[in-house]
């Protein structure tokens, strides 16, 4: 009896043993699942966007770059291995093809950084000059650059294998920081937005301050900064999780990041004239500065704030044909001068 249940004993411990063991095995199959969810819908995308627009987007290197990579090196899409066998680049197709690239970077001069943002550009006296200007713009992720770097380290080209490989350390250390960032960024947001309605909530309820030009101010600064971090929040999120948007509507939500960064200065700034005005006039307040027509002064701060934007965002000289494919929303895909990379703000 004694020796009956201490096997059932161990039989029992094997057997959490073995539950535990096939709950890591789920767990790494969801994850897997969830991987190739997201390469279908990505290349979903590709097909219904991208490859569906203007022929010259087949023209575009880049395009074809990343085509062969992923018929030659994506999992996701060589399950049907034997079915398409005689259709799949080979391993043959998919160096020459990261050949072709360095070609073009020593023909042209090209930058590896322009490359990789899917644009190609070459620097003359200082100004990056774009040598061609695709319908549609194609980045290389850090798993694309450590390939043209591996091709070339292969055939001893040390030249460009180490521009390509430092590029590629580059992105994927960009992508990890974002990872952990997004852990700290994001509960320190939900702190800060429970403070800020917290104070919108005392100021509501408080007749005093709806009288008072210098705390409407004030909870307009309150407003302006939530709208600010909560934009900025958002584009980091979409950045980090590599969400692409259509033209249409990434512009308005880069505009408003842009704007209300803009808007934190001006309204300090109007603050202290409200200060300076109060002690000039100390006892009879100018009718600009009375609580019931500040609305007009907070309205001329959100033109001028809204107004650079938007010259920014209007001087570029783009293809029509640039603005059907989704993209990051980043203000480099709209960056297309040099006089409009000065106006970009640095939350953007």
């Amino acid at each position: 009896m004694y020796t009956s249940l201490l096997n059932v004993k161990q039989a029992i411990s094997v057997e959490r043993k073995l539950i535990n063991y096939l709950k890591t095995y789920i767990d790494h199959e969801s994850e897997r699942l969830e991987d190739v969810k997201r390469f279908y819908a990505k290349v979903s995308d590709l097909h219904t966007e991208l490859y569906k627009g203007p022929a010259t987007v087949m023209a575009n290197p880049l395009v074809a770059f990343t085509l062969i990579k992923r018929l030659h090196s994506d999992p996701a899409l060589r399950s049907s291995y034997e079915k398409e066998e005689a259709d799949l680049p080979k391993l043959e197709d998919l160096q020459g093809a990261a050949q072709g690239l360095m070609r073009l970077q020593d023909v042209y001069v090209l930058q590896v950084a322009s490359l990789v943002r899917g644009l190609f550009q070459r620097v003359t006296e200082g100004q990056p000059i774009d040598i061609y200007r695709p319908a549609v713009s194609v980045p290389l992720s850090g798993d694309d650059c450590f390939l043209v770097g591996k091709v070339a380290y292969e055939q001893q080209d040390y030249y460009h294998s180490v521009q390509w490989l430092e590029e590629s350390a580059m992105q994927l250390h960009t992508q990890a920081s974002y990872d952990h960032q997004g852990v700290v960024v994001i509960p320190f947001f939900c702190v800060f937005l429970c403070c800020i309605v917290i104070m919108l909530r005392i100021f509501a309820t408080n007749r005093h301050f709806l009288d008072n030009s210098r705390y409407i101010l004030f909870a307009y600064m309150l407003i302006n900064d939530t709208l600010q971090l909560l934009s900025s929040v958002i584009l980091f999120l979409l950045v980090m999780c590599l969400v692409t948007f259509p033209t249409v509507y990434c512009v308005p939500l880069l505009l408003l990041s842009a704007s209300t960064f803009m808007n934190t200065t001006l309204i300090l700034a109007t603050m202290s004239l409200e200060r300076y005005v109060a002690i000039i006039y100390p006892l009879q307040c100018p009718a600009a500065w009375r609580s019931d027509r500040i609305w007009i002064i907070i309205l001329s701060i959100w033109f001028l704030s809204f107004i650079f934007p938007m010259i920014e965002y209007s001087i570029g000289e783009r293809d029509p044909a640039v603005d059907i494919p989704p993209h990051l929303c980043s203000a480099n895909p709209f960056i297309s001068t040099y006089l409009q990379s000065r106006f970009v703000p640095s939350c953007c």
